[in-house]
């Protein structure tokens, strides 16, 4: 498994980096930080991500930054004492660096520290983490609260077309001995009656030897309050669901359960494309 964690150096990013080396370690696999220097558009770097020299332009404080930002990941990268760590230093937009970087390599997984955004920030800019989510081609785990455990995890769906849990959902599980639920949010607005949906949950269920006392079939207004109240209930704390990756505009119009959930709740949220 190969990680990606954007990092800058706040304490949720630290908590992602933590996630991501023991999630690692459980999969003999390698995380990539990466730190994002804000810099312009004509800022111009190599396939190595080293600076190329114009005549135009001073990148004397660009290329200060970036050697300060080296050190400093250097040094997070000692403190875990795991080997199969690298990183990675570069000028840009965080969101536009980071999904270009999934494009570019094949991460298994993306993993993000995020405060979400609220009232007029989210419906006209949102949060980076929402973006790259939205965006990228690889998963992505926000999480969210220093005070969060991945002891029960929930795999919410609305089981109206064939069900495929992606295998970084079962590593989670398996790295962190958690117990995996199937939720189903059942709304005025769903398309698939509860004797259908309950058939689809078992096979399912069947498929990835899951207990049937973890399948949940829960009514609500909508399906992110009923996925909010299902977590506080049942003291999750993770939530992975598909997303469709509606961004700007076209979210604000149709609606984006997964960038919502990005935004407003406190546990970590695993938004994956099928």
């Amino acid at each position: 498994m190969h990680i990606l964690v954007p990092s800058d150096f706040s304490n949720l990013s630290n908590l992602a980096f933590q996630s991501a080396v023991k999630l690692a370690e459980c999969s003999n696999g390698t995380v990539t930080l990466l730190h994002v220097i804000a810099a312009g558009g004509d800022v111009l770097v190599d396939i190595s991500g080293n600076l190329i020299e114009t005549a135009e332009m001073d990148l004397s404080m660009v290329r200060s930054d970036m050697d300060i930002a080296r050190a400093r990941i250097d040094s997070m990268i000692r403190s875990t004492g795991y080997a199969n760590v690298d990183f990675k230093v570069l000028p840009g937009q965080i969101e536009e660096v980071v999904t270009h970087e999934t494009t570019l390599s094949n991460y298994d997984l993306v993993i993000m520290g995020t405060h979400g955004a609220y009232g007029l920030k989210e419906l006209f800019i949102g949060s980076h983490t929402e973006h790259i989510a939205m965006k990228s081609r690889s998963p992505v785990l926000a999480i969210k609260s220093a005070d969060h455990s991945f002891a029960n995890i929930v795999f919410a769906s609305s089981f109206s077309e064939p069900v495929l849990i992606p295998h970084v959902v079962l590593q989670f599980q398996k790295c962190f001995n958690a117990t995996l639920h199937l939720l189903n949010v059942e709304t005025k607005d769903s398309t698939i009656n509860k004797q259908e949906v309950s058939h689809k949950m078992n096979k399912v269920a069947s498929n990835y030897h899951i207990p049937v006392d973890r399948l949940h079939i829960v009514p609500a207004f909508d399906v992110e309050t009923g996925i909010e109240n299902f977590c506080t209930e049942q003291n999750v704390g993770l939530v992975a669901m598909e997303t469709k990756g509606r961004t700007g505009i076209n979210r604000w119009i149709n609606g984006s359960i997964s960038a919502g959930l990005v935004n407003h709740t406190p546990y970590a949220l695993l938004t994956f494309k099928q």
